[in-house]
């Protein structure tokens, strides 16, 4: 009798440890979680993925210059963009996304005292007016390098706060304004709160400045309003 007690004793014990296997005291498994494709997800496969999201990537422009781009941030009202980066206006549609820009009116005003401005006009034919008096003509190229800057910035659908919030006299502040078949829209700037990729643009207008002659200025004509 009592031998058959201690065979059935452990007979049991042999079934309740073949049924509860590895299973921790607490109820939880110390087995790694599988998705469905059997790939083990782990807290660093969401930061990376994130960090992936949001870090700047580099890109060859239209001219073959590699430029930083950032992600294109849409700016709701109260919100303000990260610094870096280009806001956009998800409601704005143009007509003739592919036409060239008619006319270009660019400034580089403030900065200081001896402060070198300019005000130049640039139109699609590739003439120009600088300073209201100096007139000039650049090549096709240049125009069409100028509005490759435009279309690749989508600088119609740019909404993006470019002006620091003081009156530091001594940075140079910039006004753009672009017209193209009935298209327009000015954008206005400060040295130092400048997205990187909108530097292209106003390096390439500011390169059709210096390439002009007599361009050093510090008259009032050419700090005078649009």
């Amino acid at each position: 009798m009592i031998m058959r007690l201690i065979v059935s004793l452990c007979i049991l014990s042999l079934v309740l440890v073949a049924c509860g296997g590895d299973a921790d005291p607490n109820g939880v498994s110390s087995d790694p979680v599988q998705d469905t494709s059997g790939a083990t997800a782990t807290p660093n496969d969401f930061e990376e993925q994130i960090a992936n999201e949001n870090s700047a990537t580099e890109e060859v422009g239209a001219d073959g210059n590699v430029v930083l781009v950032t992600p294109q941030t849409n700016v709701q009202q109260g919100e303000v963009p990260l610094p870096g980066t280009l806001a956009y206006d998800d409601e704005f549609e143009s007509d003739n996304p592919d036409a060239v820009f008619d006319r270009i009116v660019f400034r580089r005003y403030a900065g200081g005292e001896n402060a070198l401005r300019y005000r130049i006009e640039l139109y699609q034919d590739g003439t120009y007016e600088l300073n209201r008096d100096i007139l000039g003509q650049v090549d096709s190229e240049v125009v069409t390098q100028i509005d490759g800057i435009l279309k690749e910035l989508d600088f119609f659908a740019i909404n993006t706060p470019m002006m620091g919030p003081g009156e530091d006299g001594q940075n140079y502040r910039y006004t753009i304004t672009v017209e193209r078949m009935g298209d327009e829209l000015t954008i206005n700037a400060e040295d130092g709160f400048i997205p990187q990729p909108f530097m292209r643009l106003i390096g390439a207008l500011m390169a059709v400045i210096v390439d002009s002659p007599n361009t050093a200025t510090t008259t009032d004509e050419a700090d005078t309003g649009a």
